[in-house]
């Protein structure tokens, strides 16, 4: 597995500048920005998200607690996540509450063990405590709560 030391290598340019070029940070010139795209390409270099989570402290996911996979309620609210989270980046990390509290709070503080960015809460027994609990540690969005 290439990494950016690499990439900078093959590249002829330092890692802080393969760095800014990958976030499009970088001002750069063309011959330099296509040596680096191109060195990336060679080596098949792959970013490690972790690693840029552990920097960055974002991990790039959304957690997503729904009750039933099966449902069609809850199978078309995911497509439209899915669509809206499309080309931001963020990807969605899908939980079950089984409409049980201690399911609900077991997969709940599992996304945020995980440290997801944001937590989305489809229905369910959580109280407005438990809620406001989890959201002191990230953004929580609920739907379909009646209260």
């Amino acid at each position: 597995m290439s990494t950016l030391h690499d990439v900078a290598k093959m590249a002829g340019v330092s890692i802080s500048t393969v760095s800014r070029i990958l976030n499009g940070t970088a001002k750069v010139s063309d011959d330099k920005r296509d040596s680096v795209l191109e060195a990336v390409q060679r080596l098949d270099f792959r970013l490690n998200l972790a690693a840029k989570g552990l920097k960055t402290g974002s991990t790039m996911t959304v957690g997503i607690q729904i009750q039933d996979v099966e449902s069609v309620y809850f199978t078309l609210l995911m497509k439209g996540i899915e669509i809206g989270l499309d080309k931001s980046g963020y990807m969605p990390l899908i939980v079950s509450g089984h409409w049980n509290l201690a399911d609900e709070l077991q997969s709940a503080s599992l996304l945020v063990s995980r440290k997801v960015d944001g937590l989305i809460v489809v229905l369910g027994h959580l109280t407005d405590e438990q809620l406001k609990q989890f959201a002191r540690s990230q953004p929580v969005v609920v739907v379909g709560r009646e209260h």
